[in-house]
């Protein structure tokens, strides 16, 4: 394939993928963040062995005291209204505290923010990847090396993760 034909192909698929992920709706989600958890949250999906994240009216994502956690599920692609992914802090006896999401919030205040979805090698040099979408809890204006943090979190989980037989 010629190095012009390359490019147009690589600019044509971010294109379809943004079309296809705008006519398709997302689930509804609801994140449960352990209470008083501050730092980077990281969703693994496809992970065999892992629970699903599936419910009868959308996802439940129930991350785990280290900010992290692994779904069998497949990531939860399309559009829809901010109002659909509501995130919380979940105390004891299971009460919820709701967590403000958007850029509309000040940045000196509690909030979920910088959500990224990629994936990365499970080895380098592997063609074997992991999905993954990645946020932040906390204060954006106290947290300068969130981003720092979360890759760090990020890559000490993937190289802990077993490579498929």
């Amino acid at each position: 394939m010629s190095p012009s034909r390359k490019r147009l192909h690589l600019c044509l698929l971010p294109a379809l993928l943004l079309l296809w992920a705008c006519g398709t709706r997302a689930a509804p989600e609801v994140h449960l963040i352990p209470q008083g958890y501050r730092g980077p949250v990281i969703i693994f999906f496809n992970v065999p062995g892992a629970r699903s994240a599936l419910q009868e009216d959308g996802r439940e994502y129930r991350i785990g005291e280290d900010g992290t956690l692994a779904v069998s599920s497949p990531p939860n692609y399309g559009g829809g209204r901010l109002g659909n992914f509501r995130y919380f802090y979940e105390g004891p006896g299971g009460t919820r505290e709701r967590l403000a999401f958007g850029a509309s919030t000040p940045h000196d205040q509690l909030q979920v923010f910088a959500v990224q979805q990629g994936a990365i090698p499970l080895r380098p040099g592997s063609r074997e990847e992991v999905r993954f979408e990645m946020y932040v809890v906390g204060v954006p204006d106290e947290m300068p090396d969130w981003s720092d943090r979360g890759h760090a979190l990020l890559e000490k989980k993937v190289a802990a993760m077993p490579l498929p037989r």
